[in-house]
């Protein structure tokens, strides 16, 4: 008999290499609504705060951001259309950031950070610092 937790761990795919795990993760929305940890947590730059702007901070759950498209992650066309700046860094073995920014302006910036969770890549955050 499957417990609850063993059948939503058999139905995200695990891969433990992050090269070949973002490679997918990128090209495939499928995999990445699949390979998200909930509830995900999620950062803004609110400008819209009235001395000076402001960070925000949301835990997201798969309901909430079921329609909301500003949160995806670009995939390889709309990197070379807008164009877009891509930075990754995998400063420890268990947690890896891909960045992007708009190339050529500094109000675009969006952060997305990853985690190795019991040998698998999972999506864990994203901070959108955009002005």
């Amino acid at each position: 008999m499957l417990s609850l937790w063993s059948a939503a761990a058999a139905a995200a795919p695990c891969l433990g290499d992050f090269d070949a795990f973002i490679r997918r993760f990128e090209s495939d929305p499928g995999f990445q609504r699949q390979t998200t940890l909930y509830p995900l947590d999620y950062s803004y730059l609110d400008s819209a705060a009235q001395a000076r702007p402001r960070t925000v901070k949301l835990a997201l759950t798969r309901k909430a951001i079921a329609n909301r498209d500003d949160l995806d992650f670009p995939n390889l066309a709309l990197q070379q259309s807008m164009p877009l700046l891509r930075a990754q860094k995998c400063g420890q073995p268990n947690a890896c950031v891909v960045a992007f920014d708009k190339e050529g302006a500094d109000t675009h910036s969006i952060r997305f950070s990853f985690g190795l969770r019991r040998g698998c890549w999972r999506l864990v955050g994203i901070a959108n610092i955009s002005r």
